[in-house]
């Protein structure tokens, strides 16, 4: 009721005006806050990009290291796809930790942190090595701002009433165990094609009609629902989003690469996905492989076949992405392969007593690097492809 309703009383009118003078203080209050986090989102990694991965580099293009020429890649995105492929291993390792653990227990704010130090790995070689690479970097920065908020976000609220809720009831409901399905679908899906492909707002509507409404622990169910309904949601739409901003790769960029394979025969490329484009000599090939996790298996194959691989897409130098399990031998404190450099050494999120090592590789060394693996109990997870 307002002042004039209860007739002149100054009294009233003072109150009135001093509670409208607080809910603009909130409203504006709010207001810095949302515009706070909005552009912490979009010039947080916009700044991390142009001071930290901003660079001229040095190394220009070079002639083809193989006998016959062959259709190129650029070799410094070897380096810049390491961050997608640490949000593809941390989705996986999401899904194991949901398989065994509840929520609230998640790393999330590791998670996020972990993202930038991958980039922070990659930069630290493009910048000084390889021309500044503008597609690349701003698909990393959108992507290091969207799992960066998810992160935070989720961190924050299962850290707080998403714990208060376990607390009260259970993880054992429909809902939970959607939500870890749903993650081990995404994990497995992501080694395939683009999270930006995955049907979020399909696993949505199947939530609402497959999952049962109404039984045990009421309250824990409808919690996971709308936790569910929001996160999917906001999922669904970024993916429209990204697809926009990032659409479906040229057919340059989904088709086979080329290489120069050394040291094998015909068969043994036949059985590990390589096809073959000619013939260079006894036992050397110009060869086709597959893209994605489809090359990991190739060149792990070829390479434990007793094959060497000389040149991948015009590159001689590559990536790859090892784990150290928990009880296996350890390598001494700064201890490096016999050929390439171990760019960073990072605990794992769920088992912090294993870690991922980065390395780079020459590619006609990567023999010695697997064995140098093997002997410290690691194994590989990915073989980054450019």
């Amino acid at each position: 009721m307002s002042w004039w309703q209860r007739g002149w009383r100054p009294d009233h009118w003072v109150r009135d005006r001093e509670r409208q003078e607080r809910l603009r203080r909130k409203r504006r209050g709010l207001a810095r806050v949302v515009a706070f986090l909005g552009l912490l989102l979009v010039g947080g990694p916009a700044a991390f990009i142009g001071v930290v991965c901003s660079g001229s580099g040095t190394q220009l293009p070079r002639d083809l290291i193989a006998p016959f020429p062959m259709p190129a890649r650029d070799e410094g995105r070897t380096f810049l796809r390491v961050p997608e492929r640490l949000v593809v291993a941390q989705d996986g390792e999401y899904a194991q930790h949901l398989a065994q653990f509840r929520p609230s227990t998640f790393p999330y704010f590791t998670a996020a942190q972990d993202y930038w130090g991958a980039m922070s790995t990659a930069c630290g070689v493009t910048t000084r090595e390889y021309a500044f690479d503008n597609s690349q970097q701003i698909a990393l920065g959108v992507l290091g701002a969207g799992y960066t908020a998810e992160q935070v976000l989720k961190g924050v609220y299962e850290g707080t009433l998403g714990r208060f809720v376990e607390w009260l009831q259970t993880t054992d409901t429909p809902e939970d165990r959607f939500a870890a399905e749903t993650a081990r679908e995404l994990a497995r899906f992501e080694h395939g094609a683009l999270w930006q492909q995955y049907p979020f707002f399909t696993r949505l509507k199947t939530l609402w009609l497959t999952t049962p409404a109404w039984g045990p622990h009421p309250l824990r169910k409808w919690e996971r629902r709308v936790v569910l309904t929001v996160e999917f949601s906001v999922k669904s739409a970024g993916a429209w989003a990204g697809r926009l901003v990032a659409p479906a790769p040229a057919e340059r960029d989904l088709a086979r690469l080329h290489a120069w394979v050394g040291g094998t025969t015909a068969a043994v490329l036949q059985a590990n996905g390589a096809e073959v484009v000619s013939t260079v000599g006894p036992g050397s090939f110009i060869v086709t492989l597959p893209r994605g996790d489809a090359f990991m298996r190739s060149i792990v194959g070829l390479v434990g076949s007793g094959a060497r691989v000389l040149d991948v897409a015009g590159n001689d130098e590559i990536v790859l992405v090892a784990v150290t399990r928990a009880g296996g031998a350890t390598a001494p404190s700064g201890d490096q392969p016999p050929s390439g450099h171990v760019l960073a050494s990072d605990p794992r999120l769920i088992d912090p007593s294993a870690r991922r090592l980065t390395v780079r590789v020459p590619l006609a060394k990567l023999a010695d690097v697997f064995t140098w693996l093997q002997a410290r109990g690691a194994t590989i997870e990915a073989i980054v492809d450019y």
